[in-house]
């Protein structure tokens, strides 16, 4: 059954420095890609990311989501999750809140956030890794394009793989399975 696949802003600029953001969909199919407001504008913050985000919504026909102010559930839980974890931002905020009552998958690199939040309320999720693991396993992206986001992911964002991962057959991705 598809799913929709919420992305935190760091994927998104992981995959905006390797010139790779329109694989996000193939690489997510048959779920659906989605970018909350929250995740919309922390990721336009930085210069030129607007127009390549709002380049990215209208040639996908997507468009951004919010929490919904009626939804009493989710709007709860992200105030308890802002007095609980003050350092997390608020795009990893609505992620979370919002995955944890609609049965969605969170796309974050920043596991420390998030990991033990979505192991509590069974909330899947995937890192950046995850990501390019499945993608070279639908043959969408080759191993030699995932050494080479990895090297600009962490040269340009500064990314924090795990300890000694540079290469992506070398991962032991557990998600494999997820998006398919």
């Amino acid at each position: 059954m598809p799913r929709i696949v919420l992305f935190d802003a760091d994927v998104i600029s992981h995959f905006i420095v390797n010139d790779m953001l329109s694989f996000l969909p193939v690489i997510c199919k048959p779920h659906r890609m989605v970018i909350m407001d929250a995740v919309y504008r922390e990721t336009i913050m930085l210069p030129g990311r607007k127009t390549i985000i709002d380049n990215f919504l209208r040639e996908n026909g997507m468009t951004t989501i919010s929490i919904s102010p009626v939804d009493i559930n989710v709007n709860m839980e992200f105030a308890l999750i802002k007095r609980l974890h003050p350092l997390i931002g608020d795009g990893e905020r609505t992620l979370m809140a919002h995955a944890r009552f609609n049965d969605e998958i969170i796309a974050s690199s920043n596991f420390r956030d998030i990991a033990v939040y979505c192991e509590e309320n069974k909330i899947d999720f995937l890192g950046t890794l995850d990501l390019l693991a499945i993608g070279l396993k639908k043959r969408i992206i080759s191993a030699a394009q995932c050494h080479k986001f990895m090297e600009e992911a962490i040269n340009k964002n500064h990314a924090r793989f795990p300890a000694g991962i540079t290469d992506i057959t070398k991962y032991n991705c557990t998600k494999l399975e997820m998006l398919d």
